[in-house]
């Protein structure tokens, strides 16, 4: 790394240009531009880094379950991208230890099998909060320095679920747990207090061992069930049952009703809350949010062309200090420490500029 900026250096006061290898490259950037904004910036250096860059946004936009194969539909002189690779096929709800019948499982399917993005995507209130804040979006895909592996991509636990559903999440870690839709019944109790019996559950633990519980309804064989994240106990699953009238829940999940919650940024996918924003995001609305807003990005500059990056880059600078002068802001410490070598190298890339510039 220090070689790389040694190098960058000693061409200050050169007229030629000089071009890095590209692994040399891939990895100036990766440690420049820890934000959108610094990403701008090393697309505007020349047509190698250029280039570089264009290919870090769509990772990072891949990252976040975005593609822009939808906007070459809304706009024909739109020139071709990268082709992305398509998600990782997702866990039923068997997998995450969950129930329900196949039918459900299968429009389940198809409801995340419609891909993400378009412009009914871009218009939720999430991305509306998030684009305002664009100087200070952070990257957060893995880049060439992380270790492969070392990191999963965001929102996993919300992988079962379609960007629309309704869902309920764990009351202490806010991991989502159930599909409004799953609910079929709100009637039932518990010990403490109201129960949904519901025909799947996500992201659970459910026990190994069996015991029988004796209900107004009969006696059944049962598990407990907790959340899969924090082991916070969330109720039974039914295993068998004594009266054949009752088989009809063996399979389906009881659990306490006062032990979930709804975020009230999911609830803006519905309806508009009264509340000023800034909302805080859960994982699922900042992902919806940051997919959003580098989308709009992508098409805004039709693919981080040089001339239109230009603009965009100049708007947000000068968003930026306003915002500064307004309000400074603080760091976290990771900023700081990352400050001083971030302003070094973006010293030292505009000297790798061609003649002229980039046009």
């Amino acid at each position: 790394g220090m070689s790389v900026i040694r190098r960058l250096v000693s061409v200050r006061g050169a007229h030629v240009p000089c071009e890095p290898p590209e692994d040399a490259a891939r990895l100036v950037v990766d440690f420049a531009a820890g934000s959108l904004m610094e990403l701008l910036a090393v697309a505007l250096v020349d047509r190698q880094f250029h280039t570089i860059a264009q290919q870090r946004f769509l990772h990072e936009l891949r990252w976040f379950g975005g593609t822009c194969e939808w906007q070459a539909a809304l706009s024909p002189r739109t020139p071709p991208t990268v082709a992305l690779a398509p998600p990782p096929p997702t866990p039923n709800a068997a997998e995450n230890g969950g129930g329900g019948s196949s039918s459900g499982g299968a429009r389940s399917s198809r409801r995340r099998s419609r891909p993400s993005g378009g412009l009914p995507q871009l218009l939720q209130p999430q991305v509306a909060q998030q684009f305002i804040g664009l100087p200070e979006l952070l990257l957060s895909s893995p880049g060439v320095l992380s270790e492969a592996g070392d990191e999963e991509p965001p929102c996993a636990a919300f992988a079962p679920f379609a960007e629309d559903q309704a869902l309920l999440h764990c009351q202490d870690c806010s991991t989502p747990i159930l599909k409004a839709e799953d609910i079929i019944s709100s009637n039932y109790r518990i010990m403490t207090g109201r129960a949904y019996l519901t025909s799947a559950a996500y992201n659970i633990s459910v026990s190994e061992e069996t015991h029988e519980a004796h209900y107004t309804t009969g006696q059944y064989t049962v598990r407990n069930v907790s959340c899969a994240r924090c082991m916070l106990r969330l109720g039974i699953t039914y295993i068998g049952a004594l009266d054949n009238q009752n088989n009809y829940k063996v399979g389906k999940f009881l659990v306490g009703q006062h032990l979930f919650v709804r975020p009230a940024c999911c609830l803006l996918r519905s309806r508009r809350l009264p509340a000023e924003l800034p909302t805080p995001l859960c994982p699922r609305c900042r992902r919806t949010a940051v997919r959003g807003s580098l989308q709009l990005v992508h098409m805004m500059t039709s693919g981080l062309r040089v001339g239109h990056t230009r603009q965009l880059y100049e708007l947000l600078l000068r968003q930026h200090v306003l915002e500064s002068l307004a309000e400074p802001r603080v760091h976290t410490a990771r900023r700081r420490l990352l400050a001083a070598p971030r302003a070094l190298i973006s010293w030292c890339l505009p000297l790798l500029r061609p003649p002229g510039g980039l046009r």
